[in-house]
Parts: structure tokens; sequence; C-alpha cells
């Protein structure tokens, strides 16, 4: 059985590739597009990972302890939705119908009690990492059953195989974002074709996945 340190540094290394899947960088490239600052775009990413790395660690487990079976039809219907998603994605930029809100922080006074309130409002990454995670989360975890006996191992690898893939996912985003945000300084208008470029990359790309997992 391969060592402990071994498993950690390859489920790391693994996680990190794992999050240069092309299906990952079209929908968070989607997202981040719309990102104003590189300080945002590594919170998406990193809201993106925090949601994938959950529904893999949920299914991940249930597979383990609970033998539960996800079967090929399954997954290719899962698949299916990410295309979906990919297509809404892309939807979403190219009309403009959604805008993605910016974390900020503001104060309500009331009489002579002042209030803060944080507007948390990237639920977006979360969803779009958490159906991303729930697509590629079976294979992972087979992965992981087929090659380590010991369960303690195996969560050890589950675990640092999900900061491998929020790492990766934090460093793409803020790469895209201080890429984007270095255009925009050079030219304003560059922003709208950022945003309508990835839209159509997205969409395109969406009904790719679609009609490669069709029924």
């Amino acid at each position: 059985m391969p060592s402990l340190i071994t498993i950690l540094i390859l489920g790391f290394l693994l996680g990190m590739r794992h999050a240069t899947d092309t299906d990952h960088v079209v929908a968070i490239g989607t997202i981040t597009a719309r990102q104003k600052s590189v300080k945002s775009s590594m919170a998406v990413g990193g809201l993106w990972g925090i949601g994938h790395s959950a529904m893999v660690t949920v299914v991940g487990i249930l597979i383990m302890f609970l033998h539960l079976n996800i079967s090929v039809r399954i997954g290719t219907i899962i698949e299916f939705s990410v295309g979906m998603m990919l297509v809404t994605l892309g939807v979403i930029n190219l009309f403009g119908v959604i805008k993605i809100p910016v974390v900020h922080k503001h104060e309500h006074s009331h009489g002579e009690k002042t209030h803060s309130h944080l507007h948390f409002h990237f639920i977006r990454p979360l969803l779009v990492g958490s159906v991303h995670g729930l697509a590629g989360s079976a294979a992972i975890a087979l992965l992981i059953l087929a090659t380590i006996n010991n369960s303690a191992y195996a969560i050890y690898y589950l675990l640092i195989f999900n900061v491998g893939v929020i790492v990766g996912m934090m460093i793409i985003t803020t790469l895209i974002g201080a890429s984007l945000v270095y255009a925009r300084n050079k030219l304003d208008n560059l922003n709208k074709y950022f945003v309508l470029g990835s839209g159509i990359i997205s969409f395109v790309f969406g009904l790719y996945v679609m009609y490669q997992n069709r029924f």
C-alpha cells in the first residue's frame, strides 16, 4: 500500500489537474468574465471549488461506506445536465439577463444604532461547482475504492483532492481576472467583448456536451 504522504501528494496534484478540465474552465471563465476585480475573480474560483468539493465529499463517502451505486445512465444524465448548465451560463452572458453582483458590505443606521450587513451574492459559482462535483464524483470515489484499502487513507485522499481542486481553480480564476483587469485598463469597451465571447464559448461547448451525452 502506498504511504500516506504519497497519497496526499497524488491527491493534491490530481485535484489541481481536475480543476483544469475543459468544462470546468469554460464554466468558471464565463462567470469570471463578469467580475470587475482580481479579488472577486479569486472569490468566484474559491466558491466554485467549495461547491465542487462538498458534492464530491458527500457522494464519495456514500459510495465508500454505503456502497452507493451510480449507474452509467445516471452518470450520463448528470453530464447532460452539465451541458445544459453551460448553455444557460452562455445565454446569461450573451443577453445580460442576470448580472453577478459582487460581495459588498454596507451599514444601516437605525436611530443611534448602526448595523453592518455582509451581502454574499456568489451563489452561482457554488451551484455550478456543485453540479460539476456531482458529475465527476462517481469516478473519483470509485478510483479511491479501487486503489486504497485503508478507509482513513481514502478519506484523507478525498479531502486533499478537494484542497487541490480549490487551489487550482482559484489560481485559474485569479489569472483570468488579472488578464481581464489589465485588458480593461488598456481599452474600456473590451469588457463587453469578453462577456460575449465567453458566453458564445460556453453556449457552443454546452451544446457539444449535451450532444455527447444525448439519450
